[in-house]
């Protein structure tokens, strides 16, 4: 889109979804169609959707969509409309921080050899997982693209305060995803699309464990993951 790669020129891919939700607050006042009347005003519910956490099945599954919601994080959702958002229920899904990063780079690479103008592209340059990690990612660069932001930051405020009212685990989606739909008052089951089930079966090197186990210790201790193993 247009708007996406200006953005991404003018102020960097870090703020690329704060202008979106600009837009799409304009939307929102305006009574033009938006995020929250595709999507969250369907059944009072709002869902965060931290990348690679099974975000589009559970789209496809409770607002019968694949598109919306996109990554907007908590304080997006709530500035394109407020009222809404401290009235609905508030959620969001969440996984290892290992296994995500995994699936994100994973997912990345493809992304970007079919997408040559992707926001991710400089994902190519690196032949392998450990190369990647012990190359890029830091607490710095991973705050340059919302694919690899931790998870907490997606369900805090400005002080770092959890503004969301319910956490689900990506690990025990089926059986949680039971759970969101008695609380919205739905009927439907989680339609699978795009979730990589796959144990991971390749070896890592400690350093890059130690060094995702760093720079996501947020994720870690918010949520109670263990550092992963080989």
């Amino acid at each position: 889109m247009l708007i996406g790669k200006v953005a991404r020129l003018i102020f960097g891919k870090y703020n690329v979804m704060y202008l979106m939700a600009i837009k799409q607050r304009i939307k929102r006042i305006s009574g033009k169609p938006n995020i929250y009347s595709y999507s969250f005003d369907l059944n009072r519910s709002i869902f965060i959707h931290v990348p690679k956490t099974a975000g589009t099945s559970i789209c496809h599954s409770l607002y019968g969509n694949i598109s919306w919601p996109w990554h907007f994080n908590a304080r997006q959702c709530r500035l394109i409309d407020k009222k809404a958002f401290d009235s609905y229920l508030k959620f969001t899904f969440v996984r290892d921080p290992f296994e995500r990063l995994v699936s994100t780079y994973n997912y990345a690479q493809t992304h970007a050899k079919n997408n040559p103008n992707s926001s991710i592209n400089f994902i190519l340059s690196y032949n392998n997982f450990d190369e990647f990690v012990l190359d890029w990612v830091n607490k710095k660069n991973i705050n340059t693209h919302y694919f690899f932001n931790t998870q907490l930051s997606y369900i805090t405020d400005e002080k770092g305060i959890i503004i969301i009212d319910k956490v689900f685990r990506f690990e025990s989606i089926n059986h949680d995803f039971k759970l969101l739909s008695e609380m919205v008052d739905i009927k439907s089951e989680l339609k699978e699309r795009n979730i990589s089930k796959h144990t991971i079966a390749k070896k890592f090197t400690q350093e890059a464990i130690d060094r995702v186990y760093e720079v996501y210790l947020d994720d870690y201790d918010a949520f109670g993951y263990e550092k992963y193993k080989n």
